[in-house]
């Protein structure tokens, strides 16, 4: 076995540098005669690797073959006899143009055993060499459900130690990784008011790597939180809202939250206050408390409306019933009093007893506002009325707490003195109005 010398090949060592040592592949059928230009016969062999980008020290029964450069594609054996057996090598084989070589896998030796062809004929031999693994490609995901264009990514922590590198939203990364147990932490971060919408705060995945071509693939999801949005169909109400049975809000007008999503939620509200009703509309009624359980699904908005219905208060009335038939034809007056620990009121209300007025039943009342048909409405007044007349004198406290209601009996009085005679009002039955 010879390599090739001067007077050998001058054109052939040539041509096939500029065939092979290049990378480019020759069919069997471009390949120039195997003769030289005196007409000396050679047996010709070329060696080569696939793919083209592998280069190689080239070595021959196990002498290395000093090239240049000292590694190469491809090599041209020429020998002067036929039927020479030899064994051919490439040792030490990179790819330069493959970033994942030397980092994922490298290349085991590859070597072919061979007999020169007969005088004047070639012999192609393509060496595949074999990839041989030695770390596993992970390739980690940052699914940060529902996003859109939020300043939200993934900061990547492997084996204790920070990445330079974050994932955006939805995209991937790979890392070449050693065989063996390895911690993948995905936490994240961007604006601190943003990253707050999604759950959990960071995601852990433990997996075991091995030398493999196999793709590791590890995705870490977040979830992103439902908005949930709310209002009342009263422009004016301002309520205490409840989320969960938890406060979140304390006489506000609407509630705007981001919350657990895929689920349903207890949304309430309390102690509804309306300072647009009219004060005779506060007397008698306020806003029933209400509650819905809207389901928000996960980076869903989900608006409710609370249609609020009328609730009447409690009151406690405090009553005094004139003698039937007390009061003579002509002018009358009475002053009506009432005193609670917030204050006393007092009021004079002049009316005329004619024997010709209309009897009324079942009664009628002697209210501040005058004597009145209804218990609670104003504006209903009698003038004149008959002597003959059921009257009641009547003070009715309200309160939309029947607790504070059950406790004004102790708490307030009332009284009337009917023309210079004084007598006191008497704690009536508690009831609830209907508005």
């Amino acid at each position: 076995m010879k390599k090739l010398t001067k007077w050998a090949g001058i054109v052939l060592s040539v041509l096939m540098l500029a065939m092979t040592m290049t990378g480019v592949a020759v069919a069997q059928d471009e390949l120039p005669p195997c003769v030289l230009d005196n007409g000396l016969q050679l047996s010709c062999i070329l060696f080569r690797m696939t793919p083209n980008t592998l280069v190689g020290e080239f070595w021959v029964n196990d002498f290395h073959v000093e090239t240049d450069p000292p590694k190469i594609n491809a090599f041209l054996d020429i020998e002067f006899v036929s039927g020479v057996k030899a064994k051919f090598e490439f040792r030490n084989i990179e790819d330069p143009t493959d970033p994942n070589f030397n980092v994922l896998y490298v290349y085991k030796d590859v070597s072919k055993a061979v007999t020169s062809p007969p005088l004047s004929q070639w012999k192609v031999y393509e060496l595949k060499p074999t990839k041989q693994y030695i770390r596993q490609s992970v390739e980690l995901t940052c699914n940060i459900k529902s996003w859109v264009d939020e300043n939200v990514s993934c900061a990547i922590n492997i084996d204790g130690v920070d990445q330079a590198n974050l994932i955006l939203a939805g995209q991937k990364d790979h890392y070449a990784l050693d065989p063996g147990p390895h911690t993948v932490v995905f936490t994240l971060v961007g604006d601190a008011t943003q990253t707050i919408l999604w759950s959990p705060a960071s995601v852990t995945k433990k997996f075991n790597a091995t030398a493999s071509a196999t793709v590791s693939k590890q995705t870490a999801n977040f979830t992103k939180a439902g908005h949930l949005l709310a209002g009342m169909d009263q422009p004016g109400a301002l309520a205490d809202w409840y989320l969960d049975g938890t406060q979140v809000g304390t006489q506000v007008a609407t509630f705007d939250q981001w919350v657990d999503p895929s689920k349903s939620h207890k949304l309430e509200i309390k102690n509804i206050n309306d300072a647009t009703l009219d004060a005779f509309s506060a007397y008698i009624f306020h806003w029933k408390d209400a509650k819905q359980s809207p389901f928000v699904g996960s980076g869903k908005e989900k608006t409710v409306t609370f249609k609020l219905l009328k609730e009447g208060n409690w009151a406690q009335p405090f009553e005094y019933v004139v003698p039937k038939g007390s009061l003579v034809d002509g002018p009358h007056s009475y002053t009506l009093t009432s005193t609670c620990p917030d204050g006393t009121a007092s009021n004079t209300v002049a009316f005329t007893v004619d024997p010709l007025a209309k009897v009324i039943f079942p009664e009628l009342y002697l209210r501040f506002t005058g004597v009145e048909r209804k218990k609670l409405t104003t504006g209903d007044t009698v003038e004149p009325i008959n002597g003959k007349q059921a009257l009641k004198a009547l003070v009715t406290f309200a309160n939309r707490d029947k607790t504070v209601v059950e406790g004004l009996a102790g708490l307030c009085s009332a009284s009337i003195n009917l023309d210079g005679v004084d007598n006191p009002l008497t704690p009536g039955t508690i009831y609830r109005i209907k508005p």
